[in-house]
């Protein structure tokens, strides 16, 4: 027989986080295949989020997997008033349990949700303490006021002017955690570490700015 598990155990996928790397195959929401904790902009500044565990074989099943992480999701909706919402603040977007390797994948409907949830169920394995996206335009006094780098590693003087497209995609992120972009990454802020042309780390402490191109 198989064990359930609670709720909130199928929320904190994280916890036991033993797994490496990010990857996306094809690009977009169907092509986001994480394989450790992992956020993924879309370039139109959508958010998801993905929490990765490895499990014991028979430990529980999928269906009880989904069927906990929407119960503890409907929960959060209902105490915003938004449980009809749509976009819904937060949603189940899939659940899988294969080689070893449980995935829940979340959608948010703001990047600041996903910080208010994790915080709200204790989810610690989120280690942004904000999150927020705009563009160039919006946020080039800002851009301008820090340190940035090109994909080469050269420093900029003129970040936003750099960027040249002043549409074009600007994550804000306080706190480190691991982030993928659905676009090419153009230029980070000092103390942020590229993996390849779509992922990043984000630095330790401080506010990290990532644009795409």
């Amino acid at each position: 027989m198989k064990k359930r598990i609670s709720a909130a155990g199928a929320l904190a996928l994280a916890a036991m986080l033993l797994v490496t790397g990010c990857s996306i195959v094809g690009g977009g929401k169907s092509g986001f295949q994480p394989k450790e904790n992992c956020a993924y902009i879309e370039k139109d500044g959508k958010v998801q989020w993905a929490s990765v565990e490895t499990y014991g074989e028979g430990a529980f099943s999928e269906e009880e997997m989904l069927a906990s992480a929407n119960e503890r999701i409907g929960d959060f909706n209902r105490s915003l008033g938004k449980e009809n919402a749509d976009p819904l603040p937060v949603a189940v977007v899939s659940g899988s349990l294969k080689d070893g390797k449980a995935v829940l994948v979340t959608a948010y409907d703001t990047p600041e949700r996903l910080v208010e949830f994790a915080q709200s169920i204790g989810d610690y394995n989120v280690g942004f303490t904000q999150m927020s996206t705009g563009t160039i335009d919006s946020m080039a006094g800002e851009l301008n006021s820090v340190s940035c780098l090109d994909y080469s590693g050269k420093a900029l003087e003129d970040p936003a002017g750099a960027a040249k497209d002043g549409g074009k995609l600007v994550i804000k992120a306080e706190g480190p955690g691991l982030i993928r972009t659905e676009d090419k990454i153009k230029l980070v802020s000092e103390g942020c570490s590229l993996r390849d042309e779509h992922t990043v780390q984000t630095a330790a402490e401080g506010i990290s700015y990532i644009v795409t191109r």
